[in-house]
C-alpha cells in the first residue's frame, strides 16, 4: 500500500504488465467490482512439480502469446451479468502512474467486454482516487523493463546506429570528393603554371 498521496485515476486507464511482457493494456477501472480480471484464452489448469499452474494465451492485441504461472487460489466470482464461476487467481505486477505494486488478478474470457483487464477495488483501495468523468489520466509508464519495452530499445538504438554511421559515410565521402577537387585545382594550377613558362620562354628568343 502506498504511503504518498493517492494518484487520480480516470474510469478506464492504459496499465503495463512486466511479467507478461504487456504494455499499455486498455483497462477499465471499476469500483463496483471486488476482484480483477484479466482476459485469458484457451484456460488450463494443470500440475507442475507438485505445483497447481495455469496455462493460457494472452489476446495478439496484448503483445504476448503463451503464458504459464502458479495459480493463488480459486476463487468464486459473480459477473456483471450475474452468473457465478470458478476462476484462478494469479499474482501479477502491475504498473500504472509510476505505482508499482501486485495485485490478485482472476483469469477469464472477457470476449465482447470492451476492456481486456478490469482493477477493481481489491488492487485500487489505499493507492487511488477515482474520477469517473475523465479518462486515461495517468500517462503510461516508461517500459524499459519489459519484453516489448526491451525490443523498442533496441530498434531505436539500431537506428541510431545506423543514422550515425550514415552521417559518417556522407562525410568521409565529402571529404574525398573536396580532397579530389583540391587534387584536380592544383593539378590544373601546375598545368597553368607550366604554359606561362613555356610562352615566356617562347616569348624571349
Amino acid at each position: 500500500m502506498s504511503s504518498g498521496p493517492a494518484l487520480i485515476l480516470g474510469w478506464r486507464e492504459l496499465v503495463d504488465l512486466p511479467e507478461l511482457g504487456s504494455t499499455q493494456v486498455r483497462c477499465k477501472v471499476d469500483t463496483g467490482a471486488k476482484t480483477s480480471a484479466l482476459h485469458a484464452e484457451d484456460l488450463e489448469l494443470v500440475r507442475v512439480r507438485g505445483r497447481d499452474m495455469v496455462r493460457f494465451r494472452l489476446a495478439e492485441a496484448l503483445g504476448a502469446g503463451g503464458v504459464e504461472l502458479a495459480v493463488h487460489e480459486m476463487r468464486w466470482v459473480k459477473s456483471s451479468n450475474g452468473q457465478r464461476e470458478h476462476r484462478p487467481v494469479v499474482c501479477l505486477e502491475l504498473v500504472l502512474g509510476g505505482v508499482r505494486w501486485v495485485a490478485e488478478i482472476t483469469l477469464t474470457t472477457r470476449d465482447g467486454m470492451g476492456f481486456p483487464m478490469l482493477l477493481g477495488r481489491e488492487a485500487l483501495s489505499g493507492r487511488f482516487l477515482i474520477d469517473p468523468g475523465r479518462s486515461f489520466v495517468q500517462k503510461p509508464a516508461k517500459d524499459k523493463g519489459t519484453a516489448s519495452g526491451k525490443k523498442k530499445a533496441s530498434k531505436k538504438k539500431a537506428s541510431k546506429k545506423k543514422a550515425s554511421k550514415k552521417k559518417a559515410s556522407k562525410k568521409t565521402a565529402s571529404k574525398k570528393t573536396a580532397g579530389k577537387k583540391t587534387a584536380g585545382k592544383k593539378t590544373a594550377g601546375k598545368k597553368t603554371a607550366g604554359k606561362k613558362k613555356k610562352a615566356a620562354r617562347e616569348g624571349s628568343r
